[in-house]
C-alpha cells in the first residue's frame, strides 16, 4: 500500500500529518456523539467512527485548510451511516435515504455553534477561582457526586 502523503515531501509531510492529528483529536468527541447519535448501537457506531477516521485520513491532502473541518468530517460519517443503513436493509427497522437525510440535517443544525459553546464555557471555566475550578473538574470530568466532592473539598454538599 503507497503513503497517503506521497506527494508531500518532507516538512510538508510532517505538517500535514500534524494539522490532521491536531483537527482530529480537537474534534474527535464532538464526532463520535453525532455517530452515535445517529446510530443507536455503541458497537455499530464504534466501527463506523473506525471507518470514517480512516477514510479522513485518506482523503486528508485533498480537504482545504482553513474550511470547516468539522462540516468535512460529518459529510464522511454521513457517507458511512448511509452505507451502514444500507447493509442493514434485512433488519426489522430501517431508515429510508430521505429520513436519514432529515435527521443528518437536523443534527447539523443542532451541532452549529456546539464548538463556540464549549469554548465560551471553558473560558467561564478558566475564570474561575482554582479552588471551584477543581469542584468543576471533579463534578463534570471526574463525574463525582456532590457529597464525595463536598467530602474531599470540606464543605457542606449545599455549598458545592
Amino acid at each position: 500500500m503507497t503513503d497517503q502523503f506521497e506527494s508531500f515531501q518532507g516538512e510538508d509531510r510532517t505538517d500535514l500529518g500534524d494539522l490532521f492529528l491536531k483537527l482530529f483529536l480537537k474534534h474527535q468527541l464532538q464526532l463520535y456523539s453525532y455517530i452515535i447519535s445517529l446510530v443507536p448501537n455503541v458497537n455499530d457506531a464504534q466501527d463506523i467512527f473506525q471507518e470514517t477516521t480512516t477514510v479522513m485520513w485518506k482523503k486528508f491532502p485533498s480537504f482545504e485548510t482553513g474550511t470547516n473541518f468539522m462540516a468535512w468530517a460529518n459529510r464522511i460519517a454521513h457517507l458511512n451511516v448511509l452505507q451502514y443503513y444500507r447493509k442493514q436493509h434485512n433488519q426489522k427497522l430501517v431508515f429510508d435515504s430521505d429520513t436519514i437525510e432529515s435527521i443528518v440535517g437536523n443534527m447539523m443544525q443542532r451541532m452549529d455553534g456546539t464548538h463556540d459553546r464549549i469554548d465560551a464555557l471553558k473560558q467561564c471555566v478558566d475564570g474561575l477561582p482554582a479552588d471551584q475550578k477543581y469542584v468543576v473538574k471533579l463534578k463534570y470530568e471526574k463525574r463525582i457526586p456532590i457529597r464525595e466532592i463536598a467530602v474531599q473539598v470540606n464543605r457542606t454538599a449545599s455549598s458545592v
